[in-house]
Order: structure tokens, then C-alpha cells, then sequence
């Protein structure tokens, strides 16, 4: 019984680690749902506190690019993804409905949060992760983001494939 107790309490302790937040970092309540739908499993969705704490995380992992670029990545082995506090800001101010930006900054960033979505299903080619993404922007636009509109629809839309074609060519696949 002893031994048992024992076991009960490490995987316990164990748990409560890995849903620990990581230094800097907070798990979003609205946006870990919608990533989980994505990827058809339960996922954490981690968003940097500050733009401070983005670059200083971010720097190490991806050397040589523009940090003020990179939206967000995925850990397939935690499984989590990491969104810069803009991406964050953006989408969980539209789901609060308060300040709720453009739906052109809206479809961007919806984009990023789907694209690491579809990376936690365990696709890491950056074209197929994007194109995928891609074709289910609208569904997540309607669904989550409750956007019912035809013409906000459009426009959110737009904007994922436009920041879809402004990418570096390993994410545009053949979409």
C-alpha cells in the first residue's frame, strides 16, 4: 500500500510539474481549447508575458533571425506551443471582445495559431503545417472566433493567406 501511495504521489508531483507554467510564460485559458480542437488532442498553448521575455527565449532557439518576426513554435514532445504576447493579445482580445483588433491582424495571427496547432499533430514539414493550416483558417475563424459576418469572414481570411504568401518559400508548399 505503501509503494502505491508512493507511486500515486510521484505522478501526481509529476503532473502538477509539467503544467507548471515556464519562467515568463502564462497558459492561455481561452486559447489552449482551440488549439487542442486543432490538433485533436490536449495541447497547452504558452504565451510570453513580454516582448523581453519573447526575444530571450526565442534568440537561442532560432540564431540569426529576426525575433520581432517569429510568431511562435511548437514543442511536439511537450506537447505545447509557445505564441509571442502580440499573437496572444491579439486573439484573446477578440475573444474578450474588448479590444478587438482589425480582422487583417485577426487572420494573421489566427494563422500562427493554427500553423503551431498542426505541428502538435506531429506534422513538422513547414509547407504541409502551413497549407493545412491554410484551408482551416475559416472553420477556426467561425467556430472559435465566433465570426459570423461574410464580409469580416473574407477578410480574416485574406489576411491568412496573405501572410501565408509573404512567407519564406519552405512554408508556402504547394497550396
Amino acid at each position: 500500500m505503501k509503494i502505491l501511495l508512493g507511486v500515486l504521489l510521484a505522478a501526481l508531483a509529476l503532473t502538477a510539474a509539467a503544467s507548471a507554467a515556464p519562467d515568463g510564460f502564462r497558459e492561455s485559458a481561452r486559447l489552449t481549447p482551440i488549439a487542442s480542437g486543432v490538433t485533436g488532442r490536449p495541447v497547452t498553448v504558452w504565451c510570453a508575458r513580454t516582448p523581453a521575455i519573447w526575444r530571450d527565449t526565442v534568440v537561442p532557439l532560432y540564431p540569426g533571425q529576426r525575433w520581432a518576426t517569429l510568431n511562435g513554435y511548437a514543442m511536439v514532445n511537450e506537447p505545447a506551443t509557445y505564441l509571442a504576447p502580440w499573437v496572444c493579445q491579439t486573439l484573446e482580445g477578440w475573444l474578450r471582445g474588448k479590444s478587438a483588433p482589425t480582422p487583417e491582424v485577426l487572420g494573421r495571427r489566427l494563422l500562427t495559431l493554427v500553423h503551431e496547432a498542426i505541428h502538435l499533430r506531429g506534422i513538422l514539414d513547414e509547407g504541409v503545417t502551413d497549407c493545412t493550416a491554410l484551408s482551416l483558417v475559416p472553420g477556426v475563424a467561425r467556430a472559435s472566433f465566433r465570426i459570423r459576418s461574410a464580409k469580416v469572414l473574407h477578410a480574416v481570411v485574406r489576411a491568412a493567406q496573405d501572410e501565408h504568401n509573404e512567407s519564406p518559400v519552405k512554408f508556402r508548399g504547394s497550396c
